[in-house]
Parts: C-alpha cells; structure tokens; sequence
C-alpha cells in the first residue's frame, strides 16, 4: 500500500468500526466485541443445540423409566449406589470405549421413601406415654396386619382412655401381650395391649408392594408414669429388598443393566 493509497484491509474495519466480529469456534458462534475485544460464544444463535444438556430428576421409578426409554441409545447407561443412600442415575450420554462424551444429558431417581416408611422409622425406638403411642397406632392402624381385628381396636381404646390414671404394675402374660393394672376408685383395674405387631408399608415412592416389618412393643413402669415405644426388626433389610426390586424393575423394562457403581 503506498502513502497516498487510503484504502483498508477489510479485516482490520470491525477494530476501527468499533463493531463485534464474528468467530466461528468448532462449528459454534462467537462473538469479539469491543472495548476489550474479549470473545464470548453463543450457541444459543444455532438453529438447534449440537447436544441435550438436561440433569432431570424423577420423582417415582416410573418416571425414570419413562424418561430412558424416550432418550436412550447406545450410549446410555444405568447406576445406582448402595442400598445404604439409595439412588438410580441415567446416563444418557454416556461414555464409550475410546470414545469420551460430555455426559450432559442424565436422569435421576433419589429413591424417595413412602409417607408410611417416614412415619414408622421415624418413631422407632421414641418413647411416649400412653395416649401418644395409643394416638399414633391408631391413627396408623391400616398399616398393621397383625393383630387385626377389633381386639386390637380395643386395646387402643383402652389404653387411650387411661390418659389420667397412675399404672401400678405390669404383667407379661403367656401368650406375650402385656397386663397393666391401674386404681380406679380405689379398684384394681387392668388394661392388656400386645408385645408384639406387625406392620406392612411400602418403602419408596412409585412402588406399591407392601413389606412386612416385626414391631416389638416396649413398656417402662417407673412409679407410675408409663411410657410405650416399638422397635422395628431390622428395617434396613426391608429396604434392601425393596431396592433390589426397584433395580429389577428399571432393568426389565428399560432393558438396560443397571451398573452397581457409580
């Protein structure tokens, strides 16, 4: 260019033009804008994203599996934890053999535990008087198979009655319910409830089967203030197996193996 020829290089107007420039960067727009020409990209001007980039979470199983048969491929892959923090992840996405991906595209199930399971492991081993255990049998009572019937209607009744009495005694019987005597005007009275129940609840959220739990029932005489509380027999194994299924049903009918790793 001579000194007396005014003309530019076209590439250096957007500098002097104080306009942005566009670069292109492996297939995705970006733009140089001025003062400081920083480069910025901005997919979002693609007629349509060059990958899904969506980290869901599926409130019940069914969800998830609803959700991988929509998406899967062949790189999708399934994992869940350990039965002690139970969880389900999707990879839908996922990494090959010599071929690394993003992993951008996932859905989750948290294993979400029933309103039932939250209510009986949360009063495990809780001691309370009389009306308050006697109050939440019964207000759980569809939840216990055994004892049935209206005996066992009965003995919560009578232990909710007993609200204001001072017990003196208690008496395990043979057949392993438990007599407690208290003074009513002056007339030994006595009230039996069960050593025993059992309960059956469902464990996570979209999984109706129902799990039997043994519930021993534990009594403390100290004067005469009584408390009552159960303990549940090894819900954690209960939850195992619950898990195991869940795991067995994502499996059929994703038709995909569930890694047990994660």
């Amino acid at each position: 260019m001579s000194e007396t020829d005014t003309t530019l290089p076209s590439e250096s107007l957007p500098a002097l033009l104080g306009k942005p420039a566009s670069i292109d960067v492996a297939g995705v727009p970006g733009l140089a804008l001025p003062p400081g020409w920083t480069h910025d990209l901005h997919p979002e001007l693609l007629s349509q994203p060059q990958r899904t980039a969506r980290a869901v979470v599926a409130h019940e199983v069914g969800g998830l599996v609803s959700y991988v048969n929509r998406f899967k491929n062949p790189r999708t892959a399934l994992y869940c934890t350990s039965d002690k923090q139970p969880s389900l992840l999707a990879r839908i996405d996922d990494h090959q053999p010599n071929e690394p991906s993003h992993v951008e595209h996932t859905a989750t199930y948290p294993c979400p535990v029933t309103e039932e399971w939250g209510r009986w492991t949360g009063k495990d081993r809780v001691k309370h008087d009389q009306k308050t255990f006697a109050e939440f049998i019964e207000e759980n009572i569809r939840d216990v198979v055994e004892p049935s019937g209206t005996a066992f209607l009965a003995a919560i009744t009578n232990f909710s009655d007993t609200r204001k009495v001072e017990f003196r005694s208690a008496t395990r019987l043979s057949d392993g319910s438990v007599n407690f005597q208290y003074a009513d005007n002056e007339k030994m009275v006595e009230v039996a409830f069960p050593s025993k129940i059992v309960i059956a609840i469902p464990v996570f959220m979209g999984m109706p089967d129902r799990y039997q739990i043994d519930a021993r029932v534990k009594y403390q005489l100290t004067g005469s203030d009584l408390k009552m509380w159960f303990e549940l027999d090894r819900p954690d194994l209960r939850r195992k197996a619950a898990y195991e299924e869940l795991i067995e049903r994502v499996e059929k009918e994703t038709g995909l193996p569930v890694h047990r790793a994660i």
